[in-house]
This record gives structure tokens, C-alpha cells and sequence, in this order.
């Protein structure tokens, strides 16, 4: 079968996002995380096109959609894809997320559950904070990177600047983050390099790891009651691992968990059939 995958434009609080879209059927939003942007779905897109309508958003500021100066607490993320799928037509979705995505996914499903029919985990938690309240020193030494990213934006961004494609390669094509570096071929990684080159589009990912401490923490913490929507929450064995089940757990009723050995951080990439195939199994239930 063959899958046509366009790029439209959608004007949705105030700024145009850009999104993938293929297929037919139940609508199926995938969330993309950082730093990457829709294009990591491309390896199992096609596929899941041949079941439902897939829909691959850029979150604000990211991949293509335009980069305002503000917005990117969890909130306005989780806004910005409710405002897509109101103007899509949507009622009710099926919603997957990586990384990032996973917590924009969390907080949308949170404060829309009528929304989301079925939610897939990939590597990610809500928030930052809820991998460990008290962050301790090896988990800190892991999570490095929030840190940077998240305090001194001006300073970060040019040391980030001054060598991009280094910085994007050391975590999407390195083996300390990844299961299977050579999945993500040199094309891949220049594909990252132009979304982020364009101007402000590092200032938003700094934005975004910024709200998790300005703003992110407070408002996950206000999520006291449990989603009622299937969760599936896959862990990659050299990634979140071990720590996926507890955390899904603590905020999800239905809650299916699982490690995926020999796969690091970036899942969709690494092991597309296999995520292609869990993807078709739990949203295929109806």
C-alpha cells in the first residue's frame, strides 16, 4: 500500500504549526521529543497510516512550526495539540509521545481526558520531578543536560551554537543515549542540524527545559488524580529502563509497562518494528 505523508500548515494559538499527516481511519497523534522534531516518527508512520489517520505535529517552536517568544510551559504545548486536533475535526484520539512528548502527552490526556481514547509511552515521564522528588547524585549526573538547558538560556544557547551538529550527535547518535547508534545515519542528524540552525529555534528548546523548572513542576504536582485511559509505557533497556513501570504506574489506572532490550533512548529510530508492532497491537484493541 502506498502511503502518502504531507506537510500541511495549521494556524493554532497564534502561530502556524507544522504537521505530518497520512493515512485513514482513527485519528493517531504522535508527539515527537527533543532534541528532534516530527521526523522521527518516519520510520513508523507509513505503517501506522495503513490503519489510522497519523497526525505528526513540530511542538511549538521546534522542527517547522513558527517560534514565538513565549509559551512553552507544559500547558501551552498540551494547548497548542488540543487546538490542532479541535481544528482537524477531532473528537477522540489515540496519542503516542517520546521523551518531551510523553509529558505534553501527560498533561493534555490530564486536563482533556475526553479527548484521549488510548496513550503510548515512549521513554518519558510527566515531569523531571517525578523520576525522583529528591533528584539524587547519580540520577543528577544522568539528567545533566535538563540543567543545562534549563538555567542560563544566553550562555547555553551560544556554547550549543557553537558546535550544533556535535551537540545534536552526542545525544540522538551516541552510544551513552542509544541502544543502536548507527540508526541514525549521517542524514538523519543533518536533518536536526537544520531544524535547530534556523533562528530562535534553540532559544525555544532552552524554553522548554526552562518551564520544567519555572512552571512544569507546579503544574504536575497540581495532577493529583489518576488517568483513566489505557497507558502503554515502554522503557529502553540502555534509556529509562527499570524506571518506566513505577512512575506510569503512580499516575495511571491501566498501566502496561515493559522493558525493551537492547534499545537506548531514541525508540522509534532504534527499533522501529518493534514499535511499530506494540503501536498496531494496543491501539488496535477498538
Amino acid at each position: 500500500m502506498d502511503i502518502t505523508v504531507e506537510h500541511r500548515v495549521q494556524r493554532v494559538n497564534g502561530f502556524r504549526m507544522h504537521y505530518l499527516i497520512a493515512g485513514s481511519g482513527e485519528p493517531l497523534v504522535l508527539l515527537h521529543g527533543c532534541p528532534q522534531s516530527s521526523y522521527e516518527w518516519r520510520r513508523i508512520m507509513p505503517g501506522l497510516a495503513e490503519r489510522f489517520t497519523v497526525v505528526a505535529p513540530d511542538l511549538r517552536g521546534l522542527g517547522d512550526s513558527e517560534r514565538p517568544v513565549s509559551g512553552y510551559g507544559l500547558d501551552d504545548l498540551a494547548g497548542d495539540i488540543f487546538e490542532l486536533t479541535r481544528a482537524l475535526g477531532f473528537e477522540r484520539i489515540n496519542l503516542a509521545g517520546h521523551d518531551h512528548g510523553t509529558s505534553v502527552g501527560y498533561v493534555l490526556a490530564y486536563f482533556h481526558p475526553q479527548l484521549v481514547k488510548r496513550f503510548m509511552v515512549l521513554d518519558g515521564f510527566p515531569n523531571v520531578a517525578t523520576i525522583d522528588p529528591e533528584l539524587n547524585f547519580q540520577l543528577s549526573r544522568k539528567l545533566w543536560h535538563i540543567f543545562f538547558q534549563g538555567g542560563d538560556a544566553d550562555l547555553a544557547e551560544r556554547l550549543i551554537l557553537s558546535n550544533l551538529e556535535l551537540y545534536l550527535r552526542h545525544f540522538v547518535a551516541s552510544i551513552r543515549h542509544s541502544g543502536n547508534p548507527s540508526a541514525i545515519a549521517a542524514d538523519d542528524i543533518a536533518e536536526y542540524v537544520r531544524v535547530y540552525s534556523a533562528p530562535g529555534a534553540v532559544r525555544a528548546l532552552l524554553q522548554i527545559y526552562s518551564a520544567i523548572f519555572d512552571k512544569n513542576m507546579a503544574l504536575t504536582k497540581s495532577c493529583t488524580a489518576k488517568l483513566r485511559m489505557p497507558i502503554l509505557a515502554l522503557g529502553g533497556e540502555m534509556g529509562v529502563g527499570s524506571m518506566i513501570a513505577p512512575i506510569w504506574s503512580q499516575v495511571g489506572e491501566i498501566v502496561e509497562s515493559r522493558i525493551v532490550p537492547g534499545c537506548g533512548h531514541w525508540m522509534a529510530e532504534e527499533q522501529p518494528d518493534f514499535i511499530l508492532r506494540e503501536a498496531l497491537r494496543f491501539f488496535g484493541h477498538g
